[in-house]
């Protein structure tokens, strides 16, 4: 993924703020422009994100191949929603 690609993806990605869950609002956009969250093998991620402060980096992949990685960092607020930022 480059600049170009990425730009569109970062810019629906910035309006996830407060959310219910971490990865579903993350996953939906991705997959709106066709990429997944990724094993290193490129087959579909599934995890489980663990505390209430944290950050992570993913891969991403399209078709089964890897296009880039995701950095997300999560914070669960007192109200128990999440506060999460993403970017590629």
């Amino acid at each position: 993924m480059n600049r170009k690609q990425a730009r569109p993806v970062n810019a629906k990605l910035g309006k996830i703020c407060y959310v219910d869950t971490i990865l579903e609002p993350v996953e939906e956009v991705l997959n709106s422009f066709g990429y997944y969250l990724a094993n290193e093998d490129g087959t579909p991620l599934e995890c489980i994100l663990c505390g209430e402060d944290s950050q992570d980096l993913f891969d991403i992949a399209k078709d089964g191949v890897l296009q880039g990685k995701i950095a997300i960092s999560w914070h669960k607020m007192q109200s128990g929603r999440w506060e999460v930022v993403a970017c590629v």
